[in-house]
């Protein structure tokens, strides 16, 4: 007996809405991301194939909701993002006066792209609940990224890449607002992220109501590292008082480097309370930051701001003496400097260090494993091992508000990080100074990791590594798709056997189509990486086939074995049809109410298109 599927046009009687997912890229319904944009709703979905250059220019400016995002995902194909070039702002996420309003590109999540050639921007940030991960933003000429003083909201900045961005005195690579008087309680959060190479301005300057800068590798910033200060006047209203503005700087690699861009790598490694436009009046956090400076201050101190307090963070000028911070600019909100510490490393001979710090390290060399290729993590004997000091405490009666506790991971090594390369930090002992933990990064290295079909049924995985004696265990992580995960299996280490290098696992019941595989690998210490993906397709007779094409009023589906998707050829999913739905895996899908034309049929690892007569 047939089963005869009629759930489309009972959805659509009943005006059910759900998510649409829209392909774009060549071949797919739509040839560009403005194709888009107009059609959004929460909870959709866009996919843009990589491996391809589209058009910038886009302005995303429907809502999402704080539960249900609009996602934007760029698909790596040939391990290359999409890219999107050109353009005024190459992409943008607005909010339109008087940017009280729900209308807006509100609730997104940006994930998987190369931004590159706008003319102004690259990406301009203007509404509320935006997340950009994993991106490549480069070669625009005013910033890299911008948030508007009116209309911005919160936005979690991730895993994120930002190169020769900038220019000149006000142009910089990152450069952050939020809109206090439209968004109050708003954030800016910038972790995991490798910015380097500027072409002008400060590599990071926010106005943000709060930042939150966590395990970052920043560098080679015309002017600052990192500029943390007060809203100007479209911020806050005209009231600097609206607010105080504090921020969080936990974990960094904040190093003043040359770049071919002619910086002076003697300016202040930081500015905090103001620029002389906006002060912040706030309070201000500095734990366990590697810190590389010029002759510059490291911490340049302006304008009006109630306190500072300094934790378990190396100061290194490896040709120069190190002055720690410059206060003539200051103006302290309590009329006297406001100022705690404990247990920083400092260089012998650092100047203008603060009276409120106590515990202070120094010596000639902070002993890091090679400052010259990148890689800061402390060796052996290193005076920074075991001699941080958690918890912290801040100056008496200014309390910081939800600090984050204790650094929790590493920042990147001079390098972009992936989300799969992110290193958690275990503390080894008593906490380490600096941004890296002795003994707590994971010793083994995967040589090689590969992924077979052996028949028609089974993927065989085999890997091997160096190092082996440190290794507690792998878990084996599947996916049909390389986004969704699940954990397959735990292998546990060979130390003990002839070949303790060589590892395999076959999975006995892959997905039909391509199957993704990656590694978590477990040290003993509990720290842990993952691998780069390994991927195998299984391809046989019984792979979903479907008549006639074209079809009438019926499209006869066989060896159907997990949820199928009918989407039309603007991208919107018509129908699911479930498992629970198929006879056999076996079904007929009613088609009279479908206008004629050309249709998507899709499901794990398949994808053809029928016609409709």
């Amino acid at each position: 007996m047939r089963t005869i599927i009629t759930c489309l046009f009972l959805l659509i009687i009943c005006g059910t809405i759900s998510a649409a997912l829209y392909q774009v890229g060549p071949g797919k319904p739509y040839a560009n991301l403005q194709a888009v944009t107009g059609l959004l709703n929460p909870g959709d979905i866009v996919e843009v194939d990589g491996d391809n250059t589209y058009p910038g220019g886009v302005n995303f400016n429907r809502p999402g909701a704080p539960g249900n995002k609009i996602i934007i995902r760029g698909i790596r194909i040939n391990n290359q993002r999409p890219i999107i070039s050109g353009g005024t702002n190459t992409v943008a996420f607005t909010t339109p006066f008087p940017f009280n309003v729900p209308n807006g590109g509100h609730h997104y999540v940006f994930e998987g792209f190369e931004i590159t050639g706008g003319s102004s921007r690259c990406i301009f940030h203007q509404a509320k609940d935006l997340t950009i991960r994993d991106c490549f933003v480069r070669d625009c000429p005013n910033q890299g990224i911008l948030g508007a003083d009116q209309g911005s909201g919160s936005l979690l900045l991730e895993y994120t890449e930002v190169t020769r961005c900038g220019s000149g005195t006000f142009n910089h690579q990152v450069y952050m607002a939020t809109d206090q008087v439209n968004n109050p309680g708003s954030n800016f959060r910038m972790q995991f992220c490798y910015l380097h190479n500027a072409n002008g301005g400060n590599n990071v300057k926010s106005r943000a109501e709060r930042n939150e800068i966590y395990f970052n590798w920043i560098e080679g910033g015309f002017y600052h590292e990192l500029e943390l200060i007060g809203a100007d006047f479209n911020g806050d209203g005209g009231n600097p008082m609206l607010v105080r503005e504090d921020s969080d700087v936990v974990g960094n690699v904040l190093i003043k480097r040359a770049t071919t861009a002619g910086n002076n790598i003697n300016f202040s490694v930081t500015r905090i309370g103001g620029d002389g436009t906006g002060a912040s009046h706030g309070r201000y956090r500095f734990v366990n930051n590697t810190i590389i400076c010029g002759t510059g201050s490291v911490f340049r101190i302006f304008d009006e701001l109630q306190s500072a307090e300094f934790h378990n963070n190396v100061l290194y000028n490896p040709t120069g003496t190190v002055q720690f911070m410059r206060t003539v600019e200051a103006d302290w909100t309590e009329g006297m400097e406001i100022i705690a510490g404990q247990n920083n490393w400092l260089k012998t001979g650092t100047t203008n260090i603060p009276v409120g710090i106590s515990g202070t390290i120094t010596g000639a060399d902070p002993g890091f494993q090679d400052l010259n290729i990148n890689i800061l993590t402390p060796a052996a004997g290193s005076p920074l091992i075991n001699a941080g000091n958690l918890p912290t405490s801040s100056p008496a009666g200014f309390p910081f508000p939800n600090p984050l506790p204790s650094p929790t991971h590493h920042p990147p090594s001079g390098t972009w990080m992936s989300p799969e390369e992110n290193s958690a930090r275990f503390i080894v002992g008593i906490i380490d100074i600096g941004a890296f933990e002795f003994g707590s990064s994971l010793p083994v290295s995967l040589i090689q990791f590969n992924a077979k079909a052996i028949d028609d049924s089974r993927i065989k995985l085999d890997w091997k590594i160096s190092e082996a004696d440190d290794l507690e265990y792998f878990e084996v992580y599947k996916s049909p798709d390389a986004l969704n995960w699940t954990k397959a299996t735990i292998i546990p280490s060979n130390y003990e056997s002839e070949n303790p290098e060589n590892y395999t696992w076959t999975d006995e019941a892959p997905s039909n189509g391509i199957n993704y595989y990656k590694l978590r690998i477990f040290n003993r210490n509990g720290s842990f990486k993952y691998s780069p993906f390994a991927s195998a397709s299984i391809l046989n007779d019984d792979d979903l086939k479907f008549y006639p094409n074209p079809a009438g009023d019926f499209l006869q589906i066989k060896n159907a074995n997990s949820e199928i998707l009918i989407v039309d050829s603007h991208g919107k999913i018509l129908n699911r049809i479930i498992p629970g739905d198929l006879e056999k895996n076996n079904c007929a899908v009613e088609l009279s109410g479908l206008l004629p034309g050309i249709y998507w049929l899709k499901t794990k690892g398949f994808s053809k298109s029928f016609v409709k007569k």
